[in-house]
């Protein structure tokens, strides 16, 4: 569900920061390597990464990156953006923003953002090669535990059929919440 996947990308996000060896948590993750600020926009997985949202993103990354960079902030070195996602197969590249003209997303044109996927997000974010191969453990225990949550879904029914049972309830919605008012008061 969406929100199992916000709270693994806000842990996802908690271990990025402590990983890397300079980096703040703003919502974003702001790391400095190399004498760049690098403006981080943490994803799960890269399916969240699709048609309008990708470019909206964008957009609010390009926003953010112009704002760091304004005088005010200014500290030497480059305010640069990267798109990480913590899990997918590998990819490194460096993308520039192309849209016709008159499009909705003409504004990005020649924006340009690191794109980096699985191995080479921790390998960068961390500076520590090989790395990934950690990370590549992730997807088996996810897939563990979407299968004993699959699993334990016929278990449930049954003892919650049971309860209402014993209490001479029938089977319906409002005898569930009248069941779970009762348990949690």
């Amino acid at each position: 569900s969406s929100s199992e996947e916000t709270h693994m990308g806000d842990c996802i996000q908690k271990i990025a920061t402590d990983l890397a060896e300079r980096a703040i948590d703003l919502s974003d993750l702001i790391v400095e390597k190399d004498g760049d600020l690098w403006i981080v926009e943490v994803k799960s997985q890269t399916n969240t990464l699709t048609g309008r949202f990708r470019n909206a993103l964008r957009r609010e990354l390009k926003q953010r990156v112009d704002e760091f960079s304004k005088p005010k902030r200014a500290r030497g070195g480059r305010v640069r953006a990267l798109i990480g996602v913590v899990r997918g197969d590998a990819v490194d590249q460096e993308i520039v923003c192309e849209f016709p003209a008159g499009d909705e997303w003409a504004d990005l044109n020649g924006f340009t953002y690191s794109y980096k996927v699985g191995k080479p997000f921790w390998e960068w974010l961390t500076g520590r090669p090989g790395i990934g191969s950690l990370i590549d453990a992730i997807p088996a225990e996810a897939a563990k535990v979407a299968d004993a949550r699959a699993a334990c879904r016929p278990r449930l029914h049954q003892e919650l059929e049971a309860l209402l049972a014993a209490r001479g309830e029938e089977r319906g919605i409002l005898a569930v919440l009248k069941l779970a008012d009762e348990q949690f008061r």
